[in-house]
């Protein structure tokens, strides 16, 4: 019989990296490996440290409470607040074909509502440009004061969105445009 792996293994949502399941945990939605998560686990005591995102005691940004960003339609959003921080590797590497270093992209999470009501972003590009494989994820914060995305004018997206209270996207950079990698719509109910 083959080597059969007990291990489930799963991407993190915010850098991509590959970890296994018991390595990863899900917070706002999106599962996130050690370097991602943004607060101590909730349940039982943590093995963990203070990640490198917004809640680091040690960063000179430590937002215990996210901001809220307040959009205007002609201003659009310029992403702000990393939660990822740009990392490097340099090694002795022997093989004269691989980089001495690796730049990997930082990582967003913005809270964001309405300027004075419901807004349809016109600014073009509607997101500023990032660097080749930023990640932003943008989340609403009010169902009467949302905020749309079109596609196009710097978006690739599967269709237009309407984010209100805890509604998601998640986007990359891929150089020239912001690519849509998923969204969540929070249910409604009568």
């Amino acid at each position: 019989m083959g080597n059969i792996s007990k291990h489930e293994y799963y991407d993190c949502d915010i850098c991509g990296t590959r970890c296994k399941k018991k390595s990863t945990l899900v917070q706002e939605g999106l599962r996130r490996c050690k370097r991602c998560y943004d607060t101590k686990p909730k349940v039982g005591p943590s093995k963990w440290a203070y990640g490198t995102g917004r809640a680091n005691p040690l960063t000179t940004t430590a937002i215990y409470s996210p901001t809220i960003f307040s959009i205007t339609a002609a201003g659009g959003i310029t992403p702000s607040h990393s939660i990822a921080s740009e990392l490097t590797y340099s090694g002795d590497l022997e093989l004269s074909n691989l980089p001495s270093s690796v730049v990997f992209g930082s990582s967003y999470y913005m809270k964001v509502v309405g300027s004075g009501g419901a807004i349809d972003i016109v600014a073009d590009p509607q997101i500023a440009n990032g660097r080749e494989n930023d990640i932003i994820v943008l989340e609403g914060t009010s169902d009467t004061n949302t905020v749309t995305l079109d596609d196009g004018t710097g978006l690739s997206l599967t269709g237009s969105i309407v984010l209100g209270l805890n509604d998601r996207i998640t986007l990359r950079f891929n150089g020239s445009t912001w690519v849509e990698i998923n969204r969540y719509l929070e249910p409604v109910y009568n």
